[in-house]
């Protein structure tokens, strides 16, 4: 039941219905357990399918701080791949714009007006 409920059914007030309630989670040794959902409640549905990764590819649990610094490294070389990909693009425009330059023929300009001298 929730909290309220429980404090409600009770006749308790909120504050000690919230002080038995963490002594029961810490008999339990659940305690940590609840801290974590507080910290990560919004991340719970990405934080099991990583459980759910370790459990179907056995991976040990002990390896856990070296695999998650392979996957920062991972998604750096991403991004600067992707950084990479953008400019050899940008290059390619440049060369591109610089032939077409270079293919056009002068227009030729005529004579040139004479200027005199005072």
């Amino acid at each position: 039941k929730k909290l309220t409920d429980v404090a409600i059914e009770l006749e308790i007030p909120a504050k000690r219905a919230l002080r038995l309630w963490s002594q029961f989670l810490r008999l339990e040794r659940m305690y940590e357990c609840y801290e974590f959902y507080q910290v990560f409640q919004s991340h719970i549905p990405e934080l099991l399918a990583i459980g759910s990764f370790i459990r179907k590819n056995q991976v040990d649990i002990k390896n856990i701080s070296s695999i998650l610094k392979d996957a920062k490294d991972v998604f750096h070389l991403q991004s600067y791949r992707s950084e990479i990909k953008n400019e050899i693009e940008r290059l390619k425009q440049t060369k591109n714009n610089y032939s077409l330059n270079q293919n056009m023929q002068p227009v030729p300009l005529g004579p040139l007006p004479r200027y005199y001298k005072w």
